[in-house]
């Protein structure tokens, strides 16, 4: 039964997991001037379609033109020259994409020099390393955008073990509500997921800094260390994950390295890392809730998911429309048959009608049709 249910359960896992992340807007373009006098809005907070992120380019590259002293302009060209970049599942630059990025700050950089718009889009460029962080403290420190850099912030702070500012810029995000509700609770029920002591690997902000807010002003699941792959271009941090694994090298690391480590530490997978790497590690993962533990021998997980739901999951944002919550069907799925294997009639009944209330709020009726007896 184990093999049987571990083997249904990935291939709803990588089904679910695909559609989950499929959420970018399409915007059209009459929003196009409002969006503009708002700036390039970060893509943590709003995605759209990369086309749109290629239109904004091009208009703001026309700006540049007209004046090279515009320093609106100039981060709005950036940051919508990266973005476009960006796809449904990772922010991977390729190296010919990255070189167009290393021209635009190097005219930024002789165009107006160690203003606000220069030191944000460097910092961007570092892709969070050491060096890119002296330009992120730069930026913060000029004043102007200032709420839009309290997650990097909080990532430098974790990274450089300043716990001064790591809640100084816990409480930041949590009093003006950056993340909502439905976001908190999701990442909570993330950390419900994993047991004591255990490696939790996320993918990026919303689902990295709602955890480390709530263990720092919680005290909330703090033996959980929370393992950011999108950080793992820093080279501090890169060394610190090392240590916690036991790995002994230098290098800056990968997923790979990784999951082939040694660690005593149970490793578990987010549902927001990108499906790729998820399946190529798909036979050995198996869902807690949330989250999917690492393990290479079979693992009867279906009771730890079901007491996972029943005794620890708080539920009350269950119906919100927040994009996080279509994970929630990977469990409600995998629960509903266990329920019914177990001749769990009322939890069968529960898991269902949750499950068809999840789907419906996303259009995602018949991606769970198959499951419905």
């Amino acid at each position: 039964m184990i093999m049987k249910m571990k083997f249904k359960s990935q291939i709803i896992v990588l089904v679910a997991m695909v559609l989950s992340l499929k959420s970018i807007a399409q915007n059209s373009n009459s929003g196009n001037n409002d969006m503009r006098r708002q700036g390039i809005i970060a893509i943590e907070d709003n995605q759209f379609a990369n086309q749109y992120y290629a239109n904004e380019a091009s208009h703001w590259r026309t700006q540049v033109n007209l004046n090279e002293k515009d320093e609106y302009a100039w981060l709005n060209l950036y940051k919508a020259t990266r973005f476009t970049n960006y796809t449904e599942h990772s922010r991977d630059i390729s190296t010919g994409r990255q070189s167009d990025l290393d021209g635009i700050l190097a005219k930024m950089k002789k165009a107006i020099p160690e203003s606000f718009a220069y030191n944000y889009s460097a910092y961007l460029n570092g892709n969070k390393s050491n060096q890119s962080f002296t330009h992120l403290e730069k930026a913060y420190n000029q004043g102007a955008a200032a709420n839009e850099l309290w997650d990097d912030m909080l990532c430098k702070a974790v990274i450089e073990s300043n716990q001064q500012e790591v809640t100084q810029f816990s409480n930041l995000l949590s009093e003006n509500h950056i993340y909502n509700a439905a976001e908190v609770t999701y990442n909570r029920n993330v950390l419900s997921s994993v047991e004591q002591n255990g490696i939790l690997i996320t993918n990026g902000n919303v689902d990295t800094y709602p955890v480390l807010m709530m263990q720092q002003l919680q005290n909330y699941r703090k033996d959980v260390n929370v393992l950011c792959l999108e950080w793992l271009g820093n080279e501090t941090y890169s060394k610190m994950v090392s240590g916690w694994l036991g790995l002994k090298t230098d290098k800056k690391i990968a997923l790979s390295d990784i999951m082939a480590s040694k660690s005593s530490k149970a490793l578990y997978l987010s549902l927001t890392v990108p499906p790729d790497d998820i399946k190529k590690y798909s036979g050995n993962l198996y869902c807690t809730g949330l989250a999917m533990k690492y393990s290479k021998t079979p693992l009867d997980n279906l009771p730890v998911l079901a007491t996972n739901w029943e005794k620890l999951f708080d539920k009350s944002t269950l119906q919100s429309s927040d994009n996080l919550n279509k994970n929630y069907l990977v469990p409600l799925v995998l629960l509903k048959d266990y329920y019914s294997q177990t001749g769990n009639a009322t939890g069968k009944a529960e898991a269902s009608q949750q499950m068809e209330q999840v789907a419906t709020s996303f259009g995602l009726k018949k991606v769970i049709q198959q499951h419905k007896d």
